[in-house]
């Protein structure tokens, strides 16, 4: 049987204002969006044409690049660590998991080993994304130099902060004219004149899903990640997958998946549901997530015959009432290429 890969979220996360010491300044960066970034006494800082390297002599060095797309730091970190690990002699990976970049939730890594120029190094590498770009900061020193530099390196982790890109506002003039050419649907059109975003996924089988404002949509491997700002305040995740098994097969499954993950797990409700334009199951259930505070999840399932189609929401139980209304919202806006529109929802 297929199963949906499991997920995690950072439920709490603080808002970190790094300790400034004398000597310590702020850099700027001059391109478009930019961000700010702490450079330590003694530290110095170059401008690169992928982002920005510091120095703090041969003792350590950070390098942060920008792409210029959003990744989904799971995935960024499952497809670059073999490249890592290809690179490096003597090649040691000794943790990763997930972490805050800035005010973001990423991921990060932490390894060591003898790059193609060596010598010896000990690196953290850190990813996120902000919805629109994708930073990646390599945190290195030499072994024996490590643990004494580690403290000035997450500083600077912790001070990252990127520019707000906010979505683009077509004109009305020009959204009325994409409407009319047949170029955006009826759907898309009555979104984007509320303010929200609307998630195009071209992949076979093609799906959209609306992003209400102050939420972004992070494409993945298996899907997109629709998550409420600051992050961590709540998620919504798609998954499309070849799968033979009926809706209720594919919810049982997760169920039995999150029996095992969730502490104190409860069932809430399951019943029927129109998901997509398609007949679906549903349930909801609480436990405790991996901060120890309790959190409420959703599962809603569709199958055409020849995939499955999962969406998966969570946030603190504390959150719930706040969110509820976004979440419904996003349920009933998923489209499947092909299916007429969907009547009637849970």
């Amino acid at each position: 049987m297929r199963t949906f890969r499991n997920f995690s979220i950072l439920f709490s996360l603080c808002l970190l204002t790094p300790a400034v010491t004398v000597g310590d300044t702020t850099y700027t960066d001059p391109r478009r969006p930019s961000f700010t970034l702490l450079v330590p006494s003694a530290w110095t800082i170059v401008r690169t044409d992928t982002g920005v390297d510091l120095k703090h002599g041969d003792d350590a060095e950070v390098t942060l690049f920008v792409y210029g797309k959003a990744i989904d730091p799971n995935d960024f970190m499952r497809n670059a660590l073999p490249q890592v690990k290809q690179q490096h002699k003597d090649f040691r990976l000794i943790e990763q998991g997930a972490c805050l970049f800035g005010r973001e939730s990423g991921a990060y890594a932490i390894y060591t080993g003898v790059g193609p120029k060596g010598p010896a190094l000990k690196v953290k590498l850190v990813t996120m994304t902000n919805g629109q770009l994708t930073y990646v900061m390599f945190e290195q020193a030499p072994p024996d130099k490590y643990e004494d530099e580690k403290g000035t390196m997450q500083r600077i982790q912790d001070s990252f902060l990127p520019e707000s890109v906010g979505a683009s506002q077509e004109g009305t003039q020009k959204l009325e004219a994409l409407h009319d050419a047949g170029a955006i649907s009826d759907e898309e059109y009555a979104a984007r004149k509320r303010g929200e975003g609307v998630f195009r996924d071209a992949r076979d089988p093609a799906y959209v899903v609306a992003v209400p404002a102050g939420w972004r949509a992070l494409k993945n491997e298996t899907g997109v990640k629709l998550e409420k700002l600051p992050a961590g305040a709540g998620i919504a995740q798609v998954w499309v997958q070849p799968q033979s098994n009926s809706p209720a097969a594919v919810l049982s499954n997760l169920e039995l998946q999150m029996q095992q993950q969730l502490k104190q797990f409860r069932m809430l409700e399951q019943g029927e549901v129109r998901f997509g334009g398609l007949q679906g199951v549903y349930s909801s259930f609480t436990g405790l997530g991996t901060s120890g505070k309790p959190v409420l999840m959703k599962a809603v399932v569709t199958a055409n015959g020849k995939y499955a189609f999962l969406m998966v929401m969570m946030a603190d139980l504390d959150q719930y009432n706040a969110i509820k209304a976004e979440w419904d919202h996003i349920q009933q806006s998923f489209a499947i290429e092909g299916v007429g529109p969907h009547a009637g929802n849970d």
